[in-house]
């Protein structure tokens, strides 16, 4: 769920909307994706709604972390979050783990442990029904 003021041409599900009424949608939703300002956050409260947040100035912070350590949200930080690692194809994210990522997490590896790593698994979801995966995020930085 977006709002926002570009058209582009979206695929069918994605739905663009100039306002909608916050909590119900919350109450409606799976998860809610928000930048951590204070009505954003109240809402997901009130509507029992699971949100990750990225903050963008200090007083989101502060509402994001306050939400994390009291166990309500997933916080990403924007030292841990950039435009470099948007990339716009499946096959340019595969480039970017061999070519990028790869090597700094091999470097990592051999300074900690003594050994090269590898790359073992990659996940990529392209459609699923509700419920039948989970995808569980860690809350320390790995990887680049």
């Amino acid at each position: 769920l977006l709002t926002i003021s570009l058209e582009p041409e979206w695929p069918g599900n994605v739905h663009v909307y100039d306002f909608l009424p916050g909590e119900a949608v919350m109450r409606a939703s799976d998860v809610t994706i928000c930048q951590g300002g204070s009505g954003t956050v109240n809402q997901a409260i009130a509507a029992s709604c699971p949100f990750v947040g990225v903050a963008c100035n200090a007083d989101q912070e502060w509402n994001l972390d306050r939400a994390f350590r009291l166990g309500i949200a997933k916080v990403f930080y924007r030292e841990d979050v950039g435009a470099q690692k948007l990339v716009s194809s499946a096959e340019e994210a595969r480039e970017r783990i061999v070519e990028h990522s790869l090597p700094l997490e091999d470097a990592r590896a051999y300074a900690a442990y003594g050994q090269n790593s590898q790359i073992g698994k990659i996940l990529e979801i392209h459609q699923e029904n509700p419920g039948r995966i989970h995808v569980v995020l860690v809350r320390q930085s790995v990887g680049f």
